[in-house]
């Protein structure tokens, strides 16, 4: 044999063993993944495989068509549908690897439906583009590159929008080749500008220190219309063919709703909505000033309340779930919402025949592996003398002579499985509703330590929990409430679940007790902390069990991360039977 022909064995002979041996791996891989697959439990499974819907859900004026925004696997998505039905197309994917903190979001509709816009991050060059589609069939039209504090947009007509930095406002234009382009500028007219519309083709507004501000874009003048007195502004709303505004006000006794005329400066009170400030957003005015509607909770869940031209008063439409992303589009309420033990979907309710109808699910039926019972409700109130509503999981056929483990949680009325698999799992699942349902910017969290310990109260005088397994729960800043009770009441809890901690317990409190820890690599600093936090607290004996999300931020931005977080949770659960 000569010497090329046995270098020429010698490298086939090396490429079949690595041939051979990658496939090895991906057998065994894939052998690992089928047995873990296998020996989930199938309610794990089928709540793994449902996608979340996420912040935005805006129909057009016609109601015939739908923009939303739904987890994919890699990311999250901006979606185009037919309201009637058919599958949702999607435009646009911003994904987790990369993720940014630029807004991903649809922005809202031209006059005419012909159009709409929605902003997406470019990340390669570090900048926000404003995406033109057609209103028709959702085909991509042309691209603006935003100012880098690009905030809200306000369509001006089908041909001009404008949007605004926190302190300017900036109008784009159609040209004639049918591309669109920044068109005028105008610099540091308000000091902190929010809640920006287009109120015509030539003004804009918005909510700048308490006051009311409308902006005249051809002569570049600025006209404070409207200012709190003795009250604060929340937020407002505005219907563009008899200029009128829907003041969402608060006072020390609560919540008000305000009708307020541009023409002749008129207000008048429309009533109460509420006996707590800021717990009310997202009051939607509609049509020619003659309804609204607002979310706000009930005992069951959330409730819609509803006021139309024919009625004398608003009622309030039970929903027996969880609702976010509520908008109010001529005769029809649209909302993302789960019915108890349900996958979410998007929904809309016919106000003229009281019908609910999902019109984009998230799965192809019905949960067959649920648990198939809505929690109980009941009302608390915490040691600041607040009403809190509050509901109970409990597992499915509970023995009498046994004590079961119990979750605690504060949380939001939304779609979220975890307590499921938790019940499923043979734990009692009591969680709070969170107060400032609807404010996303609030203090939400502020009456954490409140609420929890009270509920701990009422479900310690259940006869099947178990005072000494309780487990805590919670996300994010909500963790730095956590940790204090932990560190106050260090008897209390005997292990906690954190997702993305912002805080962590004192270590010399947490001897014997069981913590998973969940967070995304990207998160900060959180491949220092996080392991520096496990090593200190396992020196009081103390397990930790920590699972970090590879691409993965704050919070997860895709049905992979979501997925994998919820496992790591079904398997800490299962563990503290």
């Amino acid at each position: 044999m000569t010497s090329q022909s046995k270098e020429f064995a010698v490298k086939q002979s090396t490429i079949g063993i690595v041939i051979v041996a990658f496939l090895f791996v991906l057998g065994w891989r894939a052998l690992v993944m089928a047995t873990q697959y296998f020996r989930e439990p199938r309610i794990v499974r089928e709540l793994c495989s449902v996608p979340q819907f996420e912040q935005d859900l805006i129909p057009n004026s016609a109601n015939t068509r739908l923009v939303f925004c739904q987890d994919t696997e890699e990311g999250v998505g901006i979606y185009f549908c037919d309201s009637a039905g058919g599958k949702p197309r999607l435009l646009c994917e911003q994904k987790e690897k990369g993720h940014n903190w630029r807004r991903f979001t649809m922005l809202g509709w031209a006059p005419d439906d012909s159009l709409f816009a929605c902003a997406v991050p470019e990340n390669k060059q570090d900048q926000e583009l404003i995406l033109i589609f057609d209103g028709r069939t959702g085909e991509l039209l042309d691209k603006v590159v935003a100012d880098q504090n690009f905030d809200q947009l306000g369509w001006l007509s089908t041909d001009s929008f404008a949007y605004s930095t926190r302190t300017s406002v900036r109008v784009v234009i159609k040209q004639a080749n049918g591309s669109w382009a920044h068109k005028r500028n105008f610099e540091n007219v308000a000091t902190n500008m929010d809640n920006f519309i287009a109120v015509s083709a030539n003004s804009v507004a918005w909510r700048d220190n308490g006051g009311i501000w409308l902006f005249d874009l051809g002569s570049g003048s600025a006209e404070k219309i409207w200012e709190a007195t003795t009250n604060r502004l929340v937020e407002f709303t505005h219907a563009k063919g008899v200029n009128e505004f829907l003041l969402n006000c608060s006072d020390d006794a609560g919540q008000y709703l305000l009708w307020f005329n541009l023409q002749n400066k008129r207000t008048f009170n429309l009533g109460r909505i509420g006996d707590q400030q800021d717990y009310i957003r997202n009051a939607y005015w509609n049509g020619h000033g003659s309804s609204y509607a607002f979310l706000t909770n009930d005992l069951a869940g959330s409730a819609f309340c509803l006021k139309t031209e024919e009625m004398a008063a608003p009622i309030a439409i039970p929903w027996h779930g969880g609702v976010r992303n509520l908008t109010l589009s001529g005769g029809q309420l649209f909302f993302c919402g789960n019915p108890d033990n349900q996958p979410p979907g998007i929904w809309e309710y016919d106000i003229k025949a009281q019908a609910f109808n999902c019109i984009v699910p998230s799965t192809s039926g019905p949960l067959i592996n649920g648990l198939g019972v809505s929690p109980s409700c009941g009302v608390l109130t915490n040691s600041l003398g607040e009403q809190r509503f509050y509901h109970l999981w409990t597992p499915p056929d509970v023995s009498p002579d046994k004590k079961y483990p119990v979750l605690l949680v504060q949380e939001l009325n939304l779609w979220y499985p975890y307590f499921q698999i938790a019940a499923h799992g043979g734990f009692y699942v009591a969680v709070v509703d969170r107060p400032f349902f609807h404010t996303w910017n609030g203090e939400h969290e502020r009456t954490w330590l409140e609420d929890i310990s009270s509920l701990y109260e009422i479900v310690a005088h259940n006869p099947h929990i178990d005072t000494n397994r309780v487990y805590l729960h919670a996300i994010s800043s909500e963790t730095f409430f956590l940790s204090q009770l932990m560190n106050n009441r260090p008897l209390l809890a005997k292990g906690a679940i954190l997702f993305s901690p912002s805080g962590f317990p004192d270590p010399s409190m947490l001897q014997n007790k069981r913590i998973l820890i969940v967070d995304g690599k990207a998160d900060g600093g959180a491949m220092k902390r996080l392991p520096e936090f496990q090593d200190r607290a396992a020196r009081q004996e103390c397990f930790i069990m920590l699972f970090l999300q590879d691409y993965a931020g704050h919070m997860p931005a895709s049905g992979t991360t979501e997925r994998n977080r919820l496992r790591q949770f079904a398997k800490f659960i299962s563990d503290q039977k």
